[in-house]
Parts: C-alpha cells; sequence; structure tokens
C-alpha cells in the first residue's frame, strides 16, 4: 500500500524483522564507525579548515566518532555575500533548470 498514493513512492526502509537485512545493517554501520567523520564549512566548493572539536556517540561519550569545524562569523557573512551574488543568475536559469534539491550544480 502506497502511504503517499500514487504521486509519491514510498521508502524502500529496511526490513528490520528480516535477520539477513539486520546484519547487513549491522556491518554497515561497523564500516561507517571505524573511519571518523569530518564536518566543516564549505564555500565555493572548498573544505573550510580551521579548529575543530570532536564529535562523541551518544551512547558512550568517550568514544570519538569524528570532527566538526563551526563556520565563523565571518564565513557566514562571506556566504551570504556569495548567495546574493549568485541569486540573479540563478533565477533567471529558471525552474525547469533546477529539478530538485542538489541539482542546480551551483557551488556557494
Amino acid at each position: 500500500m502506497a502511504l503517499y498514493g500514487a504521486s509519491r513512492r514510498n521508502s524502500a526502509g529496511v526490513d528490520l524483522s528480516d535477520t539477513t537485512a539486520l546484519e547487513l545493517l549491522s556491518q554497515a554501520m561497523s564500516q561507517s564507525l571505524a573511519t571518523p567523520s569530518v564536518a566543516a564549512p564549505r564555500i565555493g566548493g572548498e573544505s573550510q579548515t580551521a579548529e575543530h572539536e570532536s564529535v562523541t556517540y551518544p551512547a558512550d561519550i568517550d568514544r570519538i566518532v569524528g570532527t566538526v569545524t563551526q563556520s565563523t562569523f565571518e564565513q557566514v557573512d562571506l556566504v551570504l555575500s556569495l548567495a546574493a551574488a549568485a541569486q540573479p543568475e540563478w533565477d533567471a536559469a529558471g525552474a525547469d533548470v533546477c529539478d530538485g534539491f542538489g541539482s542546480c550544480g551551483r557551488s556557494v
């Protein structure tokens, strides 16, 4: 049964009653946690480097799962300026060019 009707597909999801699916999910989660994640602001397609802080696993706060770099006020101002400057070109492209999130191909 389609939750949203014929106009929108449901998520495939994971069948949590399927032991094989659970084992595959567990393996994928273990692989994901084996490599620490890095989150940092991107401006003009370039990752910004600065002082970062550790991110811990909520169930075990002694376990570091990655790092995060917060945006500075100056970076936020720069991004807003770049976005405002790019807006006329983006608007002129029209809705048919941008058919969904991230598909416009522009990087601020």
